[in-house]
Parts: structure tokens; C-alpha cells; sequence
């Protein structure tokens, strides 16, 4: 017989998620105070949304988008197409733009959240309560939102893009999925990696669909904004000041614009294997130590996957994009934003999976990312070490642990 709470008990309940609604509001109003002060008053111009401002400015004015900087002189590395939606903000007062831009990219993350918790909630058929749920997956993410929000970051924007085209292909909407990866796609690139996650599910319309989105995103807006013959120079710009030098040796760092910027693997905010590798190494065959263990673990992804059940597949594609992050060529502390989805799917296999040692390896999965991440933020050595990468590393192989033992148990009934 099921227990019926206590009116005591439901106004406790009550009162506490009021408590916490009314701290997001306070934190949501004050970051964004501290946010429009870092794009628009701040003397040293600490955000990057001014360099999107400038983008937009040259894209107007037909300058070299590559040549575009914020008053601090960092420069734009973007790909074309998001100048172009930089446009409208760069012709609203800096105060002004920089406070819708944060209104959306909050709304985005909570829009994101709630698709999070849709899509987890669904797979594992839960029909409880999910509100403090949702609350510590939140929490677990909450330093890299942070980050990115006082930051101005565009990271948010693709966050939501990521998470919006994993809902919308599960809800089989075979056009705002697509659009929403070729999104993510055109502002960050390196979500590209899950086109190839479709491709080992078969999802072969909406892999079509996202590629003709990219071209289209690609090429179209771009040449009726700038022409034809500017648009391929822009994307020949951009190949070669950003894309190339990333993929590239530490000469090619060295020589690009935008290496103290963006490029340096020696920046201890990057957290991938291989700028961790590359500090721990000093350069010594890091690019090849990081390449093969992220090749190991791709196929470790692919093994356990290949006959896990679909109510897994949430625990899957969350270690798809723990390896995204770990294996791409830079990322920032905001990068971790992706985790959001990570982060929800093992805060419910932690409250209310069946098998015992499964819940308790997912809390402890859970308590040293945060410990690691609050380590991470107050001490530089180790960012140096790249504590963040290992943790994540941690995150990747408990995800899939789940997967196997979930297999396991469903096999032993």
C-alpha cells in the first residue's frame, strides 16, 4: 500500500522547492548583472559577446570578418554564418544586446534542462517526481553555466542546439532535429563527431537531412549576405586561422593569430586528452598518446553499444558526448555545459535503478566530478594536471558500466 505524505511534510516540500526557485531567481537576476557589466562597462571588456558585436558590425559594414576584434583585441574564430546572426545585436546598444543575449542563452538552458529530464524520464518510463532530480543534475553543471553566461559565451546557444537535436530525433521531427546538429555544427564544429554516432544507429534520413542543413547553412545566408566569392574567401579564412592550426602541430599553433587566444593547448582551461597529454608530456608524441586513447574508447563506446537495449540508449549517447568533449582538438571550462544530458542520466540510474551496486557507482561517478570540478575552479595546478579530464574520463567509463550491467540484468530475468 502506498504511503500518503503528511501535510507537514508536503508543506516542507513545498517550502523548499520555493527556497530554491527564489535562489535561481536571485543568482539568474545577479549573474545577469554581472554579465552585462563585464560586455558593456567593464574597462577590460571581459566578455565575449562583443566579439560576436564586432563580427556583426563587420559583416554589415562588408569588413573582414577575421579581422573583427572587441575592444580587448580578441579576435572573432567563428565560422561565417554566425556573424550573420550577430547582426541584430550588433546594432542595439551594447547594454542592450548583451542583456538579451543573456536572456536567451538562460531560457536556452532551461529549455535544455527540461528536454534533459523529457528524454531521460521517457527512456526509463519514471512517472515520479522529477523536480530535485533536475535540481542536482543542474547544480552538477551549474559552474560552467556560470562561466559561460558572465562570459557572454555561445556555448550555451550550442549546448541547447546539441540537446535539442538529440529530443527532437527521439520525438522523430525529421526537420528541427537535423537543423538544430547542423546548428551546433556551424557555430562549434566539433559536434560534427555525432553525425557519426546517427550513422552507427542508422538513422539515415536524419544524417541526410543534417548534412544537407550544413550546406545549406553553410552557403546559402552567407552568399546572400556577402556573395559568392567572399563567402568561399571567408570559409578559406577561417580553414586557415582557426580549423587548420587546430588540427595541427605545435608550430602550426604558434603561427596562427589566434593561438594565445584560442589555440594553445598550454592554456590550463583546456581539458581534452590531448592538451592534457601535451602539458603532461611536454609536447612529446601528445597529439599521438591523445589520438589513440581516444580511438580506444570509441570502440569501447561502439562494443558496449552495439547490443545494449534502447532503455540504455540515454546512458550511451551520454558517453558519445563525454568523448566528444574529451576529444576535441581545445575546449574551454564552459564546453562542460554539454554534460548537461550526462549529468541527468546518471542522477536517475543513481536514484532509481534497480541493481544496487549500479546506484552507488553512479553516486560516487557523480560526488568526484563535483569535488574534481570545484578543485578545478579554485586551483590552477590542477587545471595543469587536466583533474577535469581524468573525471571525465571516470564519467565515460560509469556511464557505460550501467550499460553493462543493465544488460546484465535484464539477461539474468
Amino acid at each position: 500500500m502506498r504511503a500518503v505524505a503528511s501535510p507537514t511534510h508536503n508543506s516542507l516540500r513545498g517550502w523548499a522547492r520555493s527556497s530554491v526557485i527564489a535562489i535561481a531567481v536571485a543568482m539568474v537576476f545577479g549573474l545577469g548583472c554581472v554579465s552585462l557589466y563585464r560586455a558593456a562597462y567593464a574597462p577590460d571588456h571581459r566578455s565575449d559577446f562583443t566579439v560576436y558585436t564586432a563580427a556583426g558590425d563587420a559583416a554589415r559594414a562588408g569588413a573582414d570578418l577575421y579581422k573583427a576584434q572587441n575592444p580587448r583585441g580578441l579576435s572573432y574564430v567563428y565560422p561565417p554564418p554566425f556573424a550573420i546572426l550577430m547582426v541584430p545585436f550588433s546594432v542595439l546598444p551594447v547594454s542592450l544586446g548583451a542583456l538579451v543575449w543573456y536572456a536567451l542563452s538562460g531560457l536556452l538552458t532551461f529549455w535544455s534542462l527540461r528536454m534533459c529530464v523529457a528524454m531521460v524520464r521517457e527512456e526509463r518510463q519514471f512517472d515520479g517526481d522529477t523536480f530535485w532530480l533536475a535540481v542536482l543534475a543542474a547544480v552538477l553543471v551549474l559552474p560552467w553555466f556560470i562561466q559561460g553566461a558572465a562570459e557572454g559565451q555561445a556555448t550555451l546557444l550550442m549546448s541547447w542546439l546539441v540537446v535539442a537535436a538529440l529530443y527532437w530525433q527521439t520525438n522523430h521531427r525529421p526537420i528541427l532535429g537535423p537543423t538544430c546538429l547542423a546548428g551546433a555544427i556551424l557555430l562549434k564544429v566539433f559536434p560534427a563527431v555525432l553525425i557519426a554516432y546517427f550513422v552507427w544507429r542508422q538513422k539515415w534520413r536524419f544524417v541526410a537531412a543534417t548534412l544537407a542543413m550544413v550546406a545549406i547553412g553553410a552557403l546559402g545566408p552567407p552568399a546572400m549576405v556577402f556573395g559568392w566569392n567572399k563567402t568561399l574567401t571567408y570559409w578559406q579564412e577561417w580553414a586557415s586561422v582557426v580549423a587548420a592550426p587546430s588540427l595541427g602541430n605545435d608550430q602550426q599553433h604558434r603561427d596562427s593569430p589566434v593561438n594565445g587566444q584560442l589555440l594553445s593547448p598550454y592554456k590550463v582551461r583546456s581539458q581534452t586528452l590531448q592538451a592534457v597529454c601535451w602539458r603532461l608530456t611536454g609536447a612529446r608524441h601528445a597529439r599521438e598518446i591523445a589520438a589513440t586513447a581516444a580511438v580506444v574508447m570509441l570502440a569501447v563506446i561502439g562494443l558496449v553499444g552495439w547490443r545494449s537495449r534502447p532503455r540504455s540508449e540515454s546512458l550511451i549517447v551520454s558517453a558519445v558526448l563525454v568523448w566528444m568533449i574529451l576529444a576535441a582538438p581545445l575546449s574551454e571550462f564552459h564546453y562542460l555545459l554539454v554534460l548537461l544530458l550526462p549529468m541527468m542520466a546518471l542522477v536517475f540510474v543513481a536514484a532509481h535503478e534497480s541493481d544496487r551496486a549500479t546506484r552507488w557507482l553512479a553516486r560516487a561517478a557523480l560526488a568526484v566530478f563535483a569535488v574534481a570540478g570545484l578543485l578545478t575552479v579554485g586551483f590552477v595546478p590542477l587545471q595543469q594536471i587536466g583533474l577535469l579530464c581524468w573525471a571525465m574520463i571516470g564519467l565515460w567509463g560509469v556511464l557505460l558500466t550501467a550499460v553493462v550491467r543493465q544488460a546484465r540484468m535484464r539477461g539474468s530475468e
